[in-house]
């Protein structure tokens, strides 16, 4: 007990729990206490495997112990042991049968493992058995929990007649007309769900599950337009204040009726003043034939009202007011996003410029332009002019976010670091209350701009803390085990269960382990060089030497302010924790290159392969960091499971063809590995006969889709194969007709200077041709700046 007790005390002291709890096991190894206390310790530092072996041995020494049975439990669920979970489950109820949460633990660890039947049996027996503390909504989820594995077993009809039955009995209305209507469709009682979705819509009209159930139901699509056009007039008419009926219309509907349904929609939304228009009209930029008419309908209106102040006359409002005076200003955004969406960056900064001169003060209408200029290549100009829209309302926390990230991208990260901690608890860094708040985008963010700047260390540093997070995110559920089944919150804790599964299914931490896997291969392909200290003054005079010295004081002094900025943040910090010893991620980064980068990158290869397996990068990653490691079966895996999700992916395409040439060419393979690798690359070619008609009938493909990404794959591949084919591949992937975006067309430069050189002809004409298409990109126009004022 005093390990224990010693344990709570801080870190510093663990190693003496441990020692105490020991000496207390070779005093008495068959004390159930002792292994009890010894799992609890454990359990404390997240070593749960251990903790459940220490259990193990207690129960061995105390099997009937409900307390340890109830840990092991907990241990259980969290680790997902799910067997062992059912049986510890069940040895808890026969032992104390007159407890709720046993019930409940017992049906849910059999709902874990779809014995639903089972999880059924178990619940209905308490209900049986009944129990007069229950409280109404303790009786209702019971209910509503019941309901859910019913219809998860496909007993639709015994789970709607359960519903049906128990309707008094549920307390929570808004679920139970839900699974009602979910459950009548599900049963293709299309009328009846209808009328079930049209009473939950009186409910909640912008519920957008609502419509699309209600759709379902009436058994409407794409194709049944003047249906569907009927059925949400009525909508319109019947709630007209919503904006989801007339946003909704705008899906499924086509030419004519398309546009008479946006002329409504945006005149409504431009008269209100609404910013997040565009954003909302954005998912329909993905069909060309609604951008034409959408294009033609900003112009009509801009015109019109440019000419007589008012829109012009429609069916819908056959005298048009006159309009205010703001909208036009809105109209101007309006076509600014627009304008940069369809690639015309200079049309949309003259749109701009003209609202700005209408209203000076307008936020939206900076961060808009902030925006183009990041979308056409001028990272640097859009961080100045996201931190003015920034400055016009410092109280905002939006703005602030959104100018940190810009000035991120722009590799401006010491005045990033300035601006965010405007909204942290500390005045110097705000690192920690970052990571505190598990401010994932920070991290991301500037890893990526460390990267470019080639601070691997501090990279490193950051996107590690990504995975961090997700660690901590796991184990935040531990709590909730038993609370849950106290509580009888057993829809909401089976919704987090399955939660924290796919936890890693985030956005952030797909960005993350890529840009660890990618970091990890380029230091392995170019390990940085051994600190000596006289080999950087190798060669220079005296005063060379001089000022090289001063460089490496200036560094110096720069970690030192970085580490007192961590001890001062420590000190004034009143939730104490460790102290961080390596801001810089130095210390962080000698580990991994001792330990060995592709071990790091293997990790979160994995973790992604688990995570987005149906995702071709994950693969892609995989099979690069394998083929590194030497292991040939692997890379095989990964690039059969990619080619399975899309054969066409420009980066698969490439390491399609590296992967053949090097087993073909590979000799010291295993025989028996070499025969398993010949069929994969048969499997890999498919009907084509070898390497080089896989490449030539991808180069063919790609011509048709016109995208820069595959004909640079393509062009790449045959160079690869046939270095006599250079000239014809540089004139192939300078193609600029097809959709390329300006970062596309710089590696299509870089990669033509180094095929021809940067003083080719054919080089400096596609450059040239470059910085006419993106007249605002700076890579291709160094000298100017049309984004400035």
């Amino acid at each position: 007990m005093k390990g224990l007790t010693i344990n709570c005390l801080g870190d510093d002291r663990k190693e003496e729990a441990y020692e105490l709890v020991k000496k207390g096991i070779m005093h008495n190894m068959m004390s159930h206490v002792c292994w009890h206390v010894y799992g609890l310790l454990y359990r404390s530092d997240r070593k749960y495997n251990d903790a459940i072996k220490s259990y193990t041995q207690a129960l061995k020494r105390d099997k009937d112990n409900l307390q340890i049975l109830r840990d092991l439990a907990l241990l259980q669920i969290h680790m997902r042991d799910l067997h062992g979970g059912l049986k510890t489950r069940h040895t808890l109820l026969t032992l104390k049968p007159t407890v709720r949460a046993n019930w409940m633990g017992f049906a849910l660890a059999n709902h874990m493992l779809n014995r639903h039947s089972t999880a059924i049996k178990v619940l209905e027996s308490y209900e049986n058995i009944g129990d007069e503390t229950d409280s109404e909504y303790e009786l209702s989820e019971l209910v509503l929990y019941k309901n859910t594995i019913l219809k998860e077993a496909g007993m639709l009809s015994e789970a709607h007649d359960q519903l049906m039955e128990n309707e008094a009995k549920v307390c929570d209305k808004l679920s139970f007309h839900e699974m009602a209507a979910s459950l009548l469709l599900d049963m293709g009682r299309n009328q009846d769900a209808a009328a079930a979705y049209r009473k939950l819509i009186d409910i909640n009209v912008d519920n957008l599950k609502y419509h699309y159930g209600l759709q379902k139901a009436l058994g409407l699509c794409e194709t049944a337009q003047d249906r569907l056009l009927e059925e949400y007039e009525g909508l319109k008419t019947k709630y007209p204040r919503s904006n989801a009926p007339l946003r909704i219309c705008l899906d499924f509907t086509t030419g004519s009726a398309f546009k008479k349904c946006a002329d409504v929609f945006v005149r409504k939304f431009l008269r209100r003043g609404i910013p997040s228009l565009f954003s909302d009209l954005k998912p329909l930029y993905t069909d060309s034939s609604k951008v034409e008419l959408l294009s033609s309908l900003y112009l009509e209106l801009h015109d019109s009202l440019e000419k007589t102040g008012c829109f012009p006359a429609s069916d819908t409002e056959p005298e048009p007011p006159t309009e205010g005076p703001m909208v036009i200003m809105w109209l101007e955004l309006l076509l600014a996003n627009h304008y940069d969406r369809t690639g015309s960056p200079l049309e949309a900064l003259r749109c701009i410029e003209k609202g700005v001169e209408h209203t000076p003060t307008c936020i939206e209408l900076q961060m808009c332009k902030a925006r183009v200029l990041k979308h056409h290549g001028d990272q640097q100009q859009a961080a100045q002019v996201m931190d003015k829209a920034r400055g016009m309302d410092l109280a905002d926390r939006y703005l602030n976010t959104r100018s940190v990230v810009y000035l991120l991208r722009a590799d401006e990260y010491e005045q990033a670091e300035r601006v965010v901690v405007l909204f942290t608890k500390e005045e110097l860094t705000g690192g920690n209350n970052l990571y505190d708040m598990q401010c994932m985008w920070w991290e991301v963010e500037t890893g990526n701009s460390f990267i470019r700047q080639r601070r691997y260390g501090e990279a490193l540093k950051k996107l590690t803390a990504v995975e961090k997070h997700f660690e901590d995110i796991h184990e935040d559920q531990f709590d909730f085990h038993s609370y849950c089944l106290r509580k009888m919150t057993l829809r909401a804790y089976m919704a987090m269960l399955r939660t924290e599964d796919q936890i890693r299914t985030n956005k952030f931490f797909l960005k993350a382990a890529q840009a660890i896997i990618q970091l990890c291969l380029e230091l392995h392909t170019n390990p940085p060089a051994v600190d000596d200290p006289e080999a950087e003054f190798a060669g220079m005079d005296d005063k060379q030497r001089k000022k090289a010295l001063k460089k490496k004081q200036r560094e110096e002094k720069k970690k030192a302010e970085a580490l007192d900025k961590a001890r001062a943040e420590h000190a004034k910090n009143k939730k104490k924790g460790p102290l961080d010893e390596d801001p810089l991620g130095e210390q962080l980064l000698q580990q991994t290159l001792e330990a060995g980068v592709l071990v790091t990158a293997t990790k979160y290869a994995k973790l992604l392969q688990q995570a987005w397996p149906d995702q071709v990068v994950t693969h892609v990653l995989c099979y690069k960091t394998y083929l590194q490691l030497g292991k040939h079966l692997l890379c095989a895996q990964a690039l059969l499971r990619a080619v399975k999700i899309d054969a066409t992916d420009p980066d698969l395409h490439s390491c399609l063809i590296e992967f053949c040439l090097h087993v073909q060419a590979n000799t010291d393979i295993q025989p028996v590995v070499a025969q398993v690798l010949s069929e994969v690359v048969q499997e890999l070619l498919g009907e084509h006969a070898g390497v080089q008609a896989l490449s030539d009938h991808y180069r063919c493909t790609v011509v048709a889709k016109g995208s820069a990404a595959h004909m640079m794959a393509a062009a790449k591949s045959w160079v690869v194969l046939d270095a006599s084919k250079l000239n014809e591949a540089a004139q192939f992937v300078s193609n600029l007709q097809g959709s390329i975006s300006f970062d596309q067309a710089i590696q299509v430069h870089q990669l033509l200077e180094g095929w021809l050189g940067a003083n080719d002809e054919r080089t400096k004409q596609y450059f040239q041709a470059c910085a006419s298409k993106f007249p605002v990109a700076t890579y291709f126009n160094p000298g100017a700046a049309p984004g400035e004022e």
